[in-house]
């Protein structure tokens, strides 16, 4: 092909000018040259399974975007002998935070190219176009999420600023085209929400359709489960109670749900909840799994988060007192899962939910939506449906009893609630949750003397500079 140079709509924010043989190569689970993409089907998919990898690098699901939640929040803290990685983020000092804005944003105008470009292509039977589509659908909608709960406030708690991302959903290349749409504005956050449940319930149907006749199921690329798990998630934050729970229910109702390489289930027996955290969790229902090749190593989760005894590691992050003292008396969640170790001198808790599990330096898996999750989620819809609900008490209590625990008892309302948020914070601990959940529920972060208002605005991200130097229609969050 020509080398010629087009500006490419990283966000429909800004451009970057790159060739077009340089932003996506032809390369298995890596990239696609965007000419070829538009006359094969092999082709199609190596451009959807390059949105997978660039979803793993080290500054998104493959390490930090996980970490900096826990460091941002009230679970998480940074040894005080360090490799200098993520220091700024566990002091919440102005602009330590997230960095997805581009890879996105490019994520997502690749998710569009193969809604422009797919219909009609030869070699493409009709359920693999859906497959392609329903996974893009839901990648557009993970994209989109990640990005409104990063640089923006959540539906509940917006602080009198209801600006969210812009909602990218073409893919016109050219700033020379005269289809070219032009820069686009910051939506509102409803808006972003609204577009992200579309996306999740197109992902549905489309997968739901085409995973019988592809057999792509799963865990590791998008599935009608993952879409309806996920979009339990949203509504959740959305504060939409009802479709939170419904959303929940459906999900748990597709389980078990067999893919090629795990049954996934609810694990209800405790050693096997406890043994399989790195490789192939039968909780897992979306997540990553890295080949030898393609293992970040040094700059993996799992080195950052831990001093593996085989595989070595930076065992930078650690557990803060505040979570440590939120765990029930006997909570197997708070030992083995949590160990502890010696760093420089200073005693620490390191997780064990990234073990080195794996034959080989930073392999092990990352699940970014699970099963235990789903029962919390209905567990809170429920309860702030109807605080007297036993269903909820019930949900709280089949993630509680697992824990080798005994059953919690008579809590109603803003009790139930209060337990059903602490039962989040210790099960779903280091994995990536935990200040979403604090900002979308209006509470405060407490660390040690420091307490950290729900409303300070370096709780949320900064717009890069770089793109409000070029698309003039972006305002930045306040006080940056």
């Amino acid at each position: 092909m020509k080398k010629t140079f087009l500006y490419i709509l990283i966000a429909g924010i800004g451009i970057l000018s790159v060739s077009c043989e340089k932003l996506l190569e032809t390369k298995p689970r890596e990239a696609v040259n965007l000419d070829d993409a538009a006359k094969s089907k092999d082709a199609f998919t190596s451009t959807l399974v390059s949105i997978y990898n660039n979803m793993r690098v080290s500054s998104y699901y493959g390490r930090d975007f996980i970490l900096q939640s826990e460091l941002l929040g009230d679970n998480a803290d940074i040894a005080a002998t360090n490799s200098n990685r993520l220091v700024g983020e566990s002091r919440n000092t102005r602009g330590s935070h997230f960095v997805l804005w581009a890879t996105c944003y490019q994520n997502i105008f690749r998710c569009n190219y193969i809604f422009k470009f797919i219909d009609g292509v030869p070699g493409i039977s009709f359920a693999e176009s859906e497959q392609i589509k329903g996974e893009s659908y839901f990648l557009r909608a993970l994209n989109h999420f990640d990005l409104v709960r990063a640089y923006a406030r959540p539906p509940l708690y917006m602080h009198d600023f209801e600006l969210g991302v812009p909602i990218v959903l073409e893919a016109n290349i050219d700033a020379n085209d005269p289809a070219f749409p032009g820069f686009p504005e910051r939506a509102k956050v409803a808006d972003v929400y609204t577009q992200i449940v579309k996306d999740l319930d197109s992902a549905a149907n489309k997968l739901s359709r085409a995973e019988g006749v592809t057999g792509v199921v799963g865990p590791f690329r998008a599935s009608s489960l993952a879409a309806i798990a996920l979009k339990s998630r949203v509504l959740l934050y959305q504060g939409d109670w009802a479709g939170a729970e419904a959303a929940a229910t459906a999900a748990l109702g597709k389980l078990p749900f067999n893919t090629p390489s795990v049954r996934i289930n609810f694990v209800n027996d405790s050693a096997t909840y406890v043994s399989k955290w790195g490789n192939l969790h039968p909780e897992i229902i979306f997540g990553t799994r890295f080949e030898t090749y393609e293992a970040l190593g040094t700059n993996s989760i799992q080195y950052l988060a831990y001093v593996s005894p085989v595989h070595n590691g930076y065992g930078d992050v650690i557990a803060r007192t505040e979570l440590l003292n939120a765990f029930y008396p006997q909570d197997i969640r708070r030992n083995p899962l949590i160990i502890a170790g010696n760093k420089g001198g200073q005693a620490v808790n390191w997780t064990q939910k990234w073990p080195g599990a794996r034959a080989y330096r930073g392999g092990d898996d990352i699940m970014y939506i699970r099963v235990s999750e789903l029962y919390l989620n209905r567990a809170e819809a429920r309860a702030r449906i109807n605080g007297k609900d036993p269903n909820a008490l019930a949900d709280l209590n089949v993630i509680h009893t697992r824990a080798m625990l005994p059953a919690l008892t008579n809590l109603e309302d803003n009790e139930l609630i209060q337990a059903i948020l602490r039962e989040r914070r210790i099960e779903l601990a280091f994995e990536g949750h935990r200040l979403f959940d604090l900002l979308r529920t209006g509470q405060q972060i407490i660390k040690g003397v420091t307490t950290i208002d729900n409303n300070d605005f370096k709780l949320v991200a900064p717009i890069p500079l770089a793109e409000l130097d070029v698309n003039k229609k972006l305002v930045q969050n306040p006080l940056y």
